[in-house]
């Protein structure tokens, strides 16, 4: 193992677990962010993968996979609102 991949598996994983909070909360970060972190992690996934360093990869990968869930997360509760949104009685 190169110490770059070792590096990069632990900031990887380090990063990874950070996103268990945004997760869990009811707040969720705009869905622009969310959706550029997931793509742009894919990408350094497969960047990673390509020049050998296999734990990196996998960092970036599970990063990348936590993000889209935030996505999802994210979309899913916007629907919820705007659905509320639509069935909210009018007050005259």
């Amino acid at each position: 193992m190169e110490w770059q991949d070792a590096i990069f598996a632990v900031g990887g994983f380090f990063l990874a677990a950070t996103v268990f909070p945004t997760l869990r909360s009811e707040d969720k970060p705009a869905w622009p962010t969310s959706i550029s972190l997931a793509v742009i992690l894919a990408v350094y996934a497969v960047l990673f993968a390509t020049l050998d360093l296999a734990l990196g990869a996998v960092g970036a990968g599970l990063q990348s996979i936590l993000w889209g869930w935030v996505v999802l997360q994210t979309r899913r509760a916007r629907r919820r609102v705007a659905a509320l949104a639509a069935t909210a009685p009018v007050s005259n």
